[in-house]
């Protein structure tokens, strides 16, 4: 969902080629859910034959490409285990998923496309069967891609602070409240330009420190609460200018937890990453994108843009994925 600060920031527009050389760290989920949500001219969904979304791993291998191709340093992450404030599904329901994925196997294995179609209707399996594929790609196109121990964002941004990354590609505001320094809200290929904000610039026009803009967020409303009754973006403003914080606003009553809720901005559940170089496995990304849909004759196009891509700018590195608290090759 996002937090909605968008009537308070406005972002700069410049050059594409500022980005050149930089190294990005890319909101995976956001670039999937963005994929997912475009339709085919006569309407119907991009699956292959059994039924399963092409969608994503079109997006993600096209907006990777992209970015190589301008001389970008993309790396991937990936949203991990929420925090229990924002979580939306119990043990029963994350046992149902991976009963779904079970069986989507079993189904796959045996040959059985109707059933693979059928169980292509959840959402869940979607996403999870999204992520697989692209980090599989990601690997293979020499990309680093890792899933955060928690949120996304708060791992995008740590990795900016930490100076691992130059900025976070996301359209939320929310990494902001995790203290990133730079986001890229978009970026338009023909055009050549991008949306860039910066969260020095964001607290000098808002007139806030960090801390202010994190209550300011809660006061409207965040992922992990449901904000203030009749309170908006700008009325919050007026109020966190005049009283500071929450606590000291009268006639109001403050979120639950809202200390807690701090906590999970100011200091999230992140971890360490420092990406080495590798250069792509072009054989392999043709054969897997081929196993995902494509033509032979369009992922054939594919790799060798990939191919040149690479010997342009050199910007690969060695993608490492979190697995049971520590980092290690995905394999």
């Amino acid at each position: 969902m996002g937090v909605k600060l968008g009537q308070l920031i406005e972002g700069e527009i410049h050059d594409l080629e500022l980005l050149s050389r930089q190294r990005l760290v890319i909101d995976g989920s956001y670039v999937i859910i963005a994929a997912l949500k475009k339709i085919r001219p006569n309407g119907r969904a991009f699956v292959n034959r059994w039924g399963e979304p092409l969608a994503p791993i079109h997006g993600i291998f096209y907006k990777t490409l992209r970015f190589l191709e301008v001389g970008i340093r993309p790396m991937f992450v990936f949203e991990g285990i929420p925090p229990s404030e924002k979580r939306l599904f119990d043990n029963r329901a994350k046992q149902h998923v991976q009963r779904l994925w079970k069986a989507y196997e079993d189904a796959k294995e045996a040959g059985d496309e109707e059933r693979v179609r059928n169980l292509f209707q959840s959402r869940s399996l979607i996403f999870r069967k999204a992520n697989v594929d692209a980090i599989e790609l990601l690997k293979a196109m020499g990309v680093p891609a890792i899933i955060a121990p928690s949120e996304g964002e708060a791992q995008g941004a740590a990795l900016v602070r930490s100076n691992v990354a130059d900025a976070l590609f996301t359209p939320d505001y929310d990494a902001l409240l995790f203290g990133c320094h730079t986001i890229i809200r978009r970026v338009d290929f023909v055009k050549n330009q991008v949306e860039i904000v910066s969260l020095e610039a964001v607290l000098e026009s808002l007139e806030l420190t960090l801390h202010q803009l994190i209550d300011l967020a809660i006061l409207i409303g965040t992922d992990f609460n449901q904000g203030v009754p009749r309170i908006g973006p700008k009325r919050g403003l007026t109020l966190i200018r005049k009283y500071t914080c929450i606590e000291d606003i009268p006639q109001i009553t403050p979120p639950a937890h809202l200390h807690q809720i701090r906590q999970l901005f100011q200091m999230p559940t992140v971890t360490h990453f420092e990406p080495s170089a590798l250069p792509p496995n072009v054989e392999m990304v043709q054969r897997l994108l081929i196993q995902k849909g494509f033509s032979h004759r369009r992922a054939y196009r594919a790799r060798n843009r990939l191919l040149t891509a690479y010997r342009t700018h050199r910007t690969f590195q060695q993608p490492l994925v979190f697995e049971g608290g520590e980092f290690s090759e995905f394999t």
